[in-house]
């Protein structure tokens, strides 16, 4: 989905092993948030998955706090999307690759 302020979405950073525990994601993600304020982002929507424990503890260290919930559970073959009302107003979906005119 593509973002328009003042939502900005981040999915999937990655930090080497032999770097994690230095704070490198911590600034990275400071850093990149002045430059998202110069052209009127003022939030970030990031999705972590709930198994994720070291990245969702990373957002406490970074100051985030939850905005609500988005997923998909399988069931027979089927996929069921989910979100939760504050997730939905800003505007999140998925988008069905085989059916992206959804």
């Amino acid at each position: 989905m593509a973002a328009s302020p003042p939502y900005v979405y981040g999915y999937k950073g990655f930090t080497r092993s032999t770097h994690r525990g230095m704070g490198l994601n911590v600034a990275l993600v400071a850093f990149a948030g002045l430059e998202y304020l110069e052209v009127g982002y003022t939030h970030l929507a990031a999705f972590v998955a709930l198994y994720n424990l070291a990245s969702l503890a990373n957002s406490q260290e970074n100051g985030f706090s939850d905005l609500g919930y988005a997923g998909y559970f399988r069931w027979f073959g089927r996929v069921f999307p989910f979100r939760t009302p504050s997730v939905r107003r800003i505007g999140f979906r998925f988008i069905d690759t085989a059916n992206p005119r959804q």
